[in-house]
């Protein structure tokens, strides 16, 4: 990052791919704002596939949801 906190530029003047991390406690999915932005997140993680840049990371602490179904379903990764 520059001193501005723009993201760094390559020679060529593209800007450099980064790694996003993103850091959530207690999310409560069972909320409708809170599971669109959690589709937002791998929508977009989705559609940088394929481009060789490295992976997203999603650090989730505390209340995921209070649905077993969702609870105790297994999450999926393909970093």
């Amino acid at each position: 990052m520059s001193e501005l906190g723009e993201p760094d530029r390559s020679p060529r003047g593209k800007q450099k791919e980064m790694t996003r991390v993103y850091v959530v406690s207690d999310i409560h999915t069972d909320h409708a704002e809170n599971m669109e932005w959690l589709e937002r997140v791998a929508a977009k993680r989705q559609l940088s596939e394929g481009s060789g840049k490295e992976c997203d990371i999603l650090i989730l602490a505390g209340d995921v949801t209070d649905n077993l179904e969702v609870r105790y379903s297994r999450a999926r990764s393909s970093c």
